[in-house]
């Protein structure tokens, strides 16, 4: 008798809380804007956006060489290079198995150089079970990317495929469209992927770098994002120089120099440009003083320094463009 007392209740209670957040939505009160916990472009979100790399890099190699990638990033700490698996593969090997080779090369050394072998040192280089733990688990984890059919994939598995990388790439977007690695992942992709390129993957990448662009300017803290917003101008350049070029002779399609956008154009192009990376050395000196660029790790204080230094190097370029066309024609 309680239970059904108690079940009658409950019923209740969910149809008057239905109804009176049904009257506050239609009244406008609530809005649902699709971000749970509110993770989109939080410091939860902007690690997620970061994490989520790794993710993409193995779907992006269609799971051919994935396991590798994953062990040797595990084992070395400090990425991969496509150029050593390449040739890992043209030798027919694994990296287990040429991990193998090189152990048994260097321990050859050491036994050339050190006679006597210092049993305790190989005690202590040992893994622990919560490394070997640790060990599988990333393995299990490489193998549900692993490919074993010998076949080459069919353009219905690619077409899955690069769904599987474009739902990443936004996910990650979302989370922090001012992550300067995220933010041009997702762009390239839209633009240069061989299942992309289209019209309208075009439209969106310049919609993307719009609304990048727009969202940094609100940044009075971080310099970083700001490298961001200077990349998302030069995309949008570049676009508009590409999609001019379309429209010329087969001639200059063949090179990009030869178009020439309207002076007002790249004028506007250029001061975007520069007021981003402005911004970008007036935050930076500003953390230096206050001692707060000092906390950011020195692996992404260099790359944001040889982003700015790059970004520099081309946003030279607006100037001699417009010179160029001041020049009298001949």
């Amino acid at each position: 008798m309680r239970l059904w007392i108690a079940g009658v209740g409950v019923l209740i209670g969910s149809v008057i809380l239905v109804l009176s957040l049904r009257g506050l939505k239609e009244s406008g009160q609530v809005a649902y804007h699709n971000n749970p916990f509110a993770l989109k472009m939080s410091a939860y979100g902007t690690l997620l956006a970061r994490l989520g790399q790794k993710n993409l890099d193995r779907a992006w190699h269609n799971g051919a060489v994935a396991s590798e990638l994953a062990r040797q990033e595990h084992k070395e700490g400090d990425g991969h290079d496509h150029g050593d698996e390449g040739k890992k593969e043209e030798d027919g090997g694994t990296h287990d198995e040429g991990h193998e080779g090189h152990e048994g090369h260097d321990q050859g050394k050491k036994d050339e150089e050190s006679p006597q072998h210092d049993h305790e040192f190989e005690q202590l280089e040992e893994k622990s079970p919560i490394g070997s733990a640790l060990d599988f688990l990333v393995d299990l984890d490489a193998e549900r990317f692993r490919r074993t059919s010998p076949f080459a994939l069919s353009e219905s598995h690619k077409k899955a495929i690069a769904l599987d990388i474009e739902k990443l790439l936004l996910r990650s977007y979302n989370m922090d469209p001012t992550d300067y690695g995220v933010y041009n992942s997702y762009y390239h992709f839209l633009t240069l992927h061989a299942m992309r390129g289209t019209p309208e993957a075009r439209k969106h990448a310049r919609k993307i770098s719009e609304h990048t662009f727009r969202l940094v300017q609100r940044e009075n803290v971080d310099p970083m994002p700001w490298l961001t917003a200077a990349e998302a101008v030069l995309n949008q350049f570049l676009m508009e120089q590409q999609d001019l070029a379309r429209e010329k002779p087969e001639a200059i399609k063949k090179s990009l120099s030869k178009v020439k956008l309207p002076k007002e154009v790249l004028m506007r192009y250029r001061d975007q440009m520069g007021y981003c990376l402005s911004r970008y050395g007036a935050l930076r000196d500003l953390a230096v003083k206050e001692g707060r660029w000092l906390i950011v790790p020195q692996e992404r204080r260099d790359e944001a320094e040889n982003r700015a230094y790059t970004a520099g190097k081309l946003f030279e370029q607006f100037d001699a463009m417009l010179k160029r066309q001041n020049k009298p024609a001949l």
